[in-house]
């Protein structure tokens, strides 16, 4: 007799981000293996990748290059992180998620344009991924990357990152971005109702969120030394 197995049991996971800043191919080709290789040496082979786009020319037919030099190093391409239309549309049709862009994303192309010089073409970033409820005066802690809750947030939980936490979900609870300093640190939240906010120490306690806020998709960083926050 067979049976189906209906528990689907979550577990903290991370995804590493493959950050592309050019649209020479060529040169993503000469870099690539450079970066897998210590990539797999932390990791595993088939270890799931996004791809972040950060170069405004880059095209379809040079996305589709890069997923396939993942996958002949034994990486999986899962995802997607751009602004641009044509790469969001290839996206879909080769059944890749598509992640958030940040609402930073034209700001960082025009930097790394004229940095690219001095920076590599591509680099590795980890996210760690957490997919249930956190629930009540629980922490969820990454302490080598971005943090991403793909649930809700209950009141009294706690989220803490080196970097960045985006939650998918809505958010009752507090919020630490950026625990060692790093000031480029963003927060998204899909439903804001957090009781706090920090990133770098800078921090804001919510005894009641704003009427403008509340239950909103909203972004916070950094700016001037103050927290500030904006509804997309």
């Amino acid at each position: 007799m067979s049976e189906i197995v209906n528990d689907i049991q979550s577990q903290l996971e991370q995804i590493s981000v493959l950050k592309v800043r050019t649209n020479k191919t060529e040169l993503i080709e000469k870099e690539l293996p450079k970066i897998i290789k210590n990539l797999t040496a932390k990791n595993h082979p088939n270890a799931p990748v996004v791809i972040e786009i950060e170069d405004k020319h880059f095209q379809a037919n040079d996305l589709a290059v890069v997923v396939e030099l993942l996958t002949q190093n034994n990486l999986v391409a899962i995802g997607l992180r751009s602004s641009k239309q044509e790469l969001l549309d290839f996206a879909q049709f080769s059944g890749l998620a598509i992640f958030k862009d940040s609402p930073q994303a034209s700001k960082i192309v025009e930097e790394k344009k004229v940095k690219t010089s001095i920076s590599p073409s591509v680099s590795i970033n980890k996210v760690t991924t957490y997919s249930e409820v956190v629930e009540k005066n629980k922490q969820i802690y990454s302490d080598n990357g971005d943090l991403a809750i793909l649930n809700q947030v209950e009141k009294n939980a706690e989220l803490i990152a080196l970097n960045s936490v985006s939650v998918f979900g809505k958010c009752s609870g507090k919020i630490y971005a950026g625990i060692k300093g790093n000031k480029s640190s963003l927060v998204y939240v899909k439903q804001f109702n957090a009781q706090l906010v920090s990133i770098a120490g800078v921090y804001k306690i919510f005894d009641k969120v704003p009427e403008k806020f509340i239950n909103q998709e909203v972004y916070i960083d950094l700016y001037r030394g103050k927290l500030r926050f904006r509804k997309t």
